[in-house]
C-alpha cells in the first residue's frame, strides 16, 4: 500500500514552551480514514497543519522529527506545494473560503486539475447533490448558516477527489443528513478512489463506524495509533458507546451500535461499580434575584427577524421559563442563529415583539445587559476584547461587576490548564468555546443563550458544562441552546423546540422527544425499549 503520510518522531513546540502535540509515530496508507482523537488542546489541529505543510511554514511553530506527504518532506513543501495531492478543511470553514458563491467555490477547488467542461460540470453538480445544497448554488456563501458553510466547504473538498483530504471537526454544525452524507462519501473515497483521509473530531460516536484507525493523542504522553477498539480501549477520552461498554465490562468494547445490540446479548449486567463516574464542577452560579422558578423569561410573540443575508425567523412564538434548558433543534439553515440573535436583541425585529426578564433586549446597554443576556455565538472569538486570557478573565469581570476572579475560576472549572498568557485567538478551537462559555457564565445572566457550545469540547468537558447548566438553571436562569449535538440534548434538555424554514414545527418535553425519537442517542437505541438514553441514565438504573 501506498503511504500517505507519515510522521517519524513528530513534535511540535512554539518557541520556549513545552511541546504542543504529543511525539508521534505513525504512517497512514492510501485508502485508510485515520481519526485523531483526544482531550481539548492536545494537538490535534496542529497535527493536522503538519499533513499540508501550513506547520512549521506558517505561524511561530517549530517541528521536530520528520513528516512525508505522499513522500514530500514538509520542511521543504509549504502548502502551496502540496495543494496540488491535499485538499483541508478547517474548523473555521469560511477560512478556507477563495471564491464568493456557493457553486463558484466548488468549481474553484476543481480548477487545478484541467478537467474538461463536461467532466467539471458533472463534478459540480455530484458535489451539489451529495450535500443537499443544489438549492443554494448562487447564493453568496456570507448567506449561508455556520452549517450550510461547512457542507459547502466538504463538497469542494470532496469534488476535487484529493489524494489527502484532511478534516478538521467536519461534524461540528452538521445535522444528522449532512453527517450521514459526509460518511458516504469518505466511506466511497477511501474505498472506491484510495483517498487517505485523516480527521480530527470530538464526537467520535458520529465518525468511528467509518474509521480504519485511530490516532490518539493524549497531551503529554507519545501518541497512540492503531486499530480503534485497541487504541481506544485504554484511552481517556472516549464515545459514550464505549463509556457504556466499560460501564458493562464488555470486552471487546463495542464501537459501533450493531456490536453494541450483539455484546448486550451476550453479556451478563454486572454489578456497579460507580468508578466511570465523573465529579461535578461548583461554580455557584449568580441568580436572578428578581426571577423565580417557572416565571416566564422569554415572551416571543409573532416574531420575524433576519441576521444579516441569513435566512429568518417568521411568525414565531416563543416562551421560555425561568429553570428550563431548551434546546434548539432543526436542519441546518433552519433559523436557530437567528433566533438566538434575535432574543439576545442583536437586530431589530422585522414583526412582532421579544422581552427577556420584562425588557427590550435590543435597548439594553451596559450593566444591565450583561445581567439580563447573554449570548456565546457559533465563532466564540467573536467575544473576545483583549490580547490575553488573564486580561480576557479580568475584562470580563469589570464589565458584569462580578468579583475579581470570577471568570478565571469558572474557565478553570470548565476547562482547567488553559494558559493565563495565552493569546485568546490563538488558543485551539475548544479553548476559545471554553473561555467563551466563562465569559458569558461568570455574569450570571437572566437568560443564557448557547449557539452550538460543544464544539472542540471533548466528554469530560462536556460533562462538566452540563452540570454547570444545570446549575445555573436550578438558580433560576433560563438557558436555551441551538445544538446538532443528540448527545447533549439527552443528558441537559428539559424541552426542545425544532425549527423549520424559520417557524417553530415541534415542541415537546425532553421525555417525549426522546420517546419519539425527535432526539437519538446511541445509548437509546442500544437499551431500547427501556428508557434509558445516556451512560448516566444507565449507571443509575444499575445502581437503582
Amino acid at each position: 500500500m501506498t503511504t500517505a503520510v507519515q510522521w517519524d518522531r513528530t513534535s511540535v513546540h512554539i518557541g520556549d514552551s513545552s511541546s504542543i502535540l504529543s511525539i508521534v509515530d505513525a504512517q497512514v496508507v492510501a485508502g485508510e480514514l485515520c481519526v485523531v482523537a483526544g482531550p481539548t488542546s492536545s494537538g490535534k489541529s496542529t497535527l493536522l497543519r503538519t499533513i499540508n505543510g501550513a506547520v512549521p511554514h506558517a505561524g511561530r511553530a517549530d517541528l521536530a522529527g520528520r513528516v512525508h506527504t505522499l513522500g514530500r518532506d514538509i520542511a521543504d513543501h509549504p502548502p502551496r506545494r502540496l495543494s496540488d495531492v491535499v485538499s483541508t478543511v478547517p474548523v473555521r470553514p469560511c477560512d478556507g473560503f477563495i471564491a464568493s458563491t456557493v457553486e463558484d467555490e466548488i468549481g474553484y477547488g476543481l480548477g487545478r486539475l484541467r478537467l474538461t467542461p463536461t467532466v467539471r460540470s458533472r463534478r459540480i453538480e455530484e458535489a451539489l447533490a451529495r450535500f443537499a445544497i443544489s438549492e443554494l448554488r448562487s447564493r453568496p456563501l456570507t448567506a449561508l448558516s455556520a452549517g450550510q458553510q461547512r457542507r459547502v466547504a466538504l463538497a469542494s473538498a470532496i469534488a476535487a477527489e484529493p489524494d489527502v483530504l484532511v478534516l478538521d471537526e467536519p461534524v461540528n454544525g452538521l445535522d444528522a443528513f449532512g453527517a450521514a452524507a459526509l460518511g458516504r462519501a469518505l466511506q466511497a473515497m477511501t474505498r472506491s478512489a484510495g483517498t487517505a483521509v485523516v480527521l480530527a473530531e470530538q464526537r467520535l460516536e458520529r465518525v468511528l463506524e467509518y474509521s480504519d484507525s485511530v490516532l490518539y493523542l493524549p497531551g503529554a504522553q507519545p501518541a497512540r495509533y492503531g486499530e480503534p477498539r485497541l487504541v481506544l480501549a485504554e484511552a481517556e477520552v472516549v464515545p459514550p458507546i464505549v463509556d457504556l461498554s466499560r460501564l458493562l465490562r464488555w470486552d471487546p468494547p463495542a464501537l459501533t451500535v450493531a456490536e453494541a445490540l450483539t455484546a448486550a446479548l451476550t453479556h451478563p449486567l454486572p454489578e456497579p461499580d460507580g468508578t466511570s463516574s465523573l465529579p461535578e464542577p461548583d461554580v455557584r452560579p449568580v441568580g436572578p434575584e428578581a426571577i423565580r422558578i417557572g416565571d416566564a423569561v422569554v415572551r416571543a410573540a409573532g416574531l420575524s427577524a433576519s441576521h444579516g443575508p441569513l435566512r429568518g425567523i417568521r411568525d414565531l412564538d416563543l416562551t421560555v421559563r425561568a429553570g428550563e434548558i431548551v434546546a434548539l433543534t432543526g436542519a441546518n439553515g433552519s433559523g436557530k442563529s437567528t433566533l438566538l440573535a434575535a432574543l439576545a436583541g442583536l437586530h431589530r425585529p422585522a414583526a412582532g415583539t421579544v422581552e427577556v426578564a420584562g425588557e427590550n433586549p435590543g435597548r439594553l446597554r451596559g450593566r444591565s445587559r450583561v445581567g439580563t443576556v447573554g449570548l456565546v455565538p457559533a465563532e466564540p472569538a467573536d467575544l473576545f476584547l483583549t490580547d490575553r486570557v488573564d486580561r480576557e478573565c479580568a475584562s470580563a469581570d469589570e464589565e458584569a461587576d462580578v468579583p475579581s476572579g470570577r471568570t478565571a475560576f469558572v474557565l478553570d472549572a470548565l476547562l482547567p490548564g488553559i494558559s493565563p498568557i495565552g493569546r485568546p485567538r490563538a488558543l485551539s478551537s475548544g479553548e476559545q468555546q471554553a473561555l467563551a462559555l466563562a465569559v458569558v457564565l461568570a455574569r450570571g445572566p437572566a437568560l443564557i443563550l448557547l449557539d452550538e457550545p460543544t464544539r472542540g469540547l471533548d466528554y469530560p468537558t462536556k460533562v462538566r458544562l452540563t452540570a454547570m447548566l444545570r446549575q445555573f438553571a436550578g438558580a433560576g436562569h433560563a438557558v436555551v441552546v441551538a445544538t446538532h449535538d443528540h448527545e447533549l440534548i439527552a443528558s441537559l434538555a428539559s424541552r426542545v423546540v425544532t425549527l423549520t424554514d424559520g417557524t417553530i414545527t415541534g415542541d415537546a418535553g425532553i421525555d417525549d422527544a426522546l420517546r419519539q425519537g425527535r432526539v437519538c442517542t446511541q445509548v437509546g437505541q442500544i437499551m431500547a425499549p427501556a428508557p434509558l438514553y445516556t451512560v448516566a441514565d444507565v449507571r443509575r438504573e444499575l445502581a437503582g
